[in-house]
């Protein structure tokens, strides 16, 4: 797997098990590129908000953004014959980047209320110390 700029970000086994093909036939091999891997008995929580912080935590986990290239190299038969393909994919965690989203609007309307405050506070300190010193 490669990133956007097409620099290796993972090697995957795609044949993890030594399966074996049939000629004339087709198997699917399931293979997850994944850093961080849910338990066996993990559940995901009813409720839409249970699933969605089980997201947002997954996500985060497992962060990658942008657009990706996967590579799939192959060897098959007797004489070892050789056959490669990319597949191209976009990743875009939209519930992370929502719940950050969220977070640094709030950070910034309550520093932008602290600031104006804090601004409030100072230029009456400093007409106070003036109103002293006349």
């Amino acid at each position: 797997v490669h990133n956007t700029l097409f620099i290796p970000t993972e090697k995957i086994d795609a044949n993890p098990t030594n399966g074996n093909v049939l000629p004339n036939s087709t198997r699917k091999f399931n293979v997850d590129w994944q850093e961080y891997k849910r338990e066996d008995d993990f559940r995901i929580k009813d409720g839409f908000l249970g699933k969605f912080f089980d997201n947002v935590v997954y996500e985060w986990k497992n962060f990658a953004l942008g657009f990706y290239s996967a590579n799939l190299k192959t060897t098959y038969g007797l004489n070892e014959n050789k056959t490669s393909d990319w597949a191209f994919f976009f990743v875009f965690p939209w519930e992370l980047v929502l719940v950050l989203l969220v977070i640094i609007s709030i950070v910034c309307f309550v520093g932008r209320k602290l600031i104006k405050r804090y601004n409030t506070y100072i230029i009456e300190q400093a007409r106070n110390s003036l109103k002293d010193n006349s």
